[in-house]
């Protein structure tokens, strides 16, 4: 069963993953304020992303650590739209 988290606490725990991972895959599951995420990634290679079962398109190898911060946010933030 999966713990519902806000946003903040979500950020911080993929973070901690990317850092504590590098050059491995992660996967994550949780709970986000309602949403199931499911996530997929290499250091900062967005592989896959889901969002309430809903994917989104994989992200460009070897963004920043910006650009994919920005992309979960606007993920989460947008799931909706896709």
């Amino acid at each position: 069963m999966l713990i519902n988290e806000t946003l903040e606490d979500f950020m911080k725990f993929v973070s901690s993953q990317r850092k504590d991972n590098k050059d491995k895959w992660v996967f994550v599951e949780k709970l986000v304020n309602g949403r199931h995420v499911k996530l997929k990634f290499y250091n900062t290679y967005l592989q896959i992303f889901t969002v309430d079962n809903k994917r989104k398109e994989s992200g460009t190898m070897n963004m920043t650590v910006k650009a994919f911060n920005t992309e979960l946010l606007e993920g989460l933030q947008n799931a909706d739209c896709y």
